[in-house]
């Protein structure tokens, strides 16, 4: 995220909390039990919001946002993220129980939440409710509605939801959390009426968890993962990719084994956007006076589905993006041998292998990824001469920016497949590519040097 981005956040935070900290009647009391409970859930499959209902570090989430992830991590704020782990879920109710170590967290709060019994203060229709997110870590957003449909397990709102707060706590007018924000079924993020899952429905899977803490023992551990950094990568830095002429994206592509890999950077991001743009507007100019309507921008250019706002932003890291290649089936090959060659069906195509994880190693040192990621990938398409009816996993991973450097020595990168984890497909990148990298970066270093000099 942009420090322009957190100032404006922390502008809106401020405004709303002077304006509404002792709301009466049915204004919202927000007190720091709304901002500092909240929490940001990572998985392997995307981000959404979840927050703390017990000081032994208890977290509720939705479901989805957790999947069949591996790796969960919840960030407390923007220098601090652990790993958690996951208790109990329920997915036809879209709830999931987490459990994280809030040691290094001394001021995160717990969220009150109504008691299932009806004793805590509810809503009712026309009641205001305010929900609270967080989601990608650095700052809390606040969005209020009414509440204008009630039924037994669900509150209906017109608070506009997305995959991106999901999970978050959705407080009543006395500053107690009634539900938790839930983007399941909706097709379109922000509009119709959001569901709100009623509170009440996690105080079984909340009892399940707390059973489960004594046969874990101790919470998982304190020690902090890796973040990305506040700092933006300036845009001068951006633009300049524009000007090149000629630019090379070669450097970014590999072949390992079964897999494609692409590496990519602000500067490629940035580039492939400028490109798409480029080639939007000639079309319009050369349909200038026609009744061509512009196409709208495509935020995932890359489908990457839930990682693409990420990507979006333009952080300054590296990201890794590892995707299986393509193969004809037996059959296939087989209906071909025995027509001689005649054979009159398009080549049937399936996926060579599906990704687990990846590292990367800087010279001896495994650097630690800042997100682990997974985008699974489901194809149904027929063509002329192929169809593919498969699905698979890609990897999407980032790495601080440092992490490959001409100094490295040299640079590998492991990937794992989940039907063989135990045997790494191993690539060393060639020195045009790391050199690459590293030179993308250049404008952040320099701008950075120029801060640390003010400072």
């Amino acid at each position: 995220m942009s420090i322009r981005k957190i100032q404006l956040a922390t502008l809106l935070y401020s405004v709303g909390f002077c304006a509404l900290a002792y709301g009466q009647g049915n204004e919202t009391h927000e007190s720091p039990l709304m901002f500092d409970s909240v929490v940001t859930v990572w998985s392997e499959f995307g981000h959404g919001t979840g927050f703390i209902v017990d000081q032994k570090g208890l977290i509720l989430t939705n479901e989805r946002v957790i999947g069949a992830s591996e790796i969960t991590n919840v960030q407390f704020d923007p220098q601090h993220k652990v790993r958690a782990t996951l208790l109990v879920a329920d997915k036809e109710k879209n709830i999931s129980v987490l459990w994280a170590n809030l040691a290094s967290c001394p001021n995160c709060l717990v969220a009150p939440i109504a008691a299932a019994d009806g004793k805590q203060p509810g809503v009712v229709v026309g009641d205001k409710v305010v929900a609270v997110s967080s989601p990608m870590g650095p700052f809390k957003l606040r969005t209020s509605g009414v509440v204008n449909g009630l039924d037994a397990q669900t509150i209906t709102s017109d608070i506009d939801t997305n995959p991106w707060i999901s999970g978050g706590p959705v407080f009543n007018s006395q500053g107690v959390v009634v539900g938790m924000t839930s983007a399941a079924g909706q097709t379109t993020p922000g509009r119709g009426p959001s569901k709100i899952v009623r509170i009440g429905e996690a105080a079984l899977l909340l009892e399940q968890a707390r059973a489960k803490l004594v046969a874990l023992g101790g919470p998982p551990p304190a020690t902090l993962a890796p973040v990305e950094s506040a700092d933006v990568f300036p845009m001068d830095g951006l633009e300049q990719a524009a000007e090149i002429k000629k630019f090379d994206a070669r450097p970014y592509w590999l072949s390992a084994g079964d897999y494609y890999v692409f590496l990519m950077t602000p500067i490629s991001n940035y580039r492939t956007r400028w490109e798409i743009k480029t080639a939007e507007e000639k079309r319009q100019a050369k349909h200038k006076g026609s009744t061509l309507e512009a196409k709208p921008e495509d935020t995932d250019i890359w489908g990457l589905k839930n990682w693409a706002p990420y990507v979006a932003e333009y952080t300054p890291v590296i990201e890794i993006r590892a995707n299986s290649k393509l193969r004809e089936t037996k059959g296939s090959i087989l209906g071909r041998a025995l027509t001689g060659g005649t054979f009159s069906e398009p080549w049937r195509m399936k996926f060579k292998t599906d990704f687990y994880k990846m590292k990367l190693r800087c010279g001896e040192k495994e650097i630690q990824p800042v997100q682990t990621g997974k985008i699974e990938e489901v194809v149904d398409n027929s063509a002329r001469f192929t169809k593919i009816t498969n699905s698979t996993s890609e990897g999407f991973y980032s790495y601080p920016p440092d992490a490959i450097s001409p100094s490295c020595g040299q640079v590998v990168l492991e990937l794992y497949s989940s039907k063989d984890p135990d045997r790494a497909t191993v690539k060393v990148l060639d020195a045009k590519t790391v050199e690459r990298i590293w030179s993308d970066f250049e404008p952040y270093r320099k701008a950075q040097a120029a801060a640390s000099k003010i400072k």
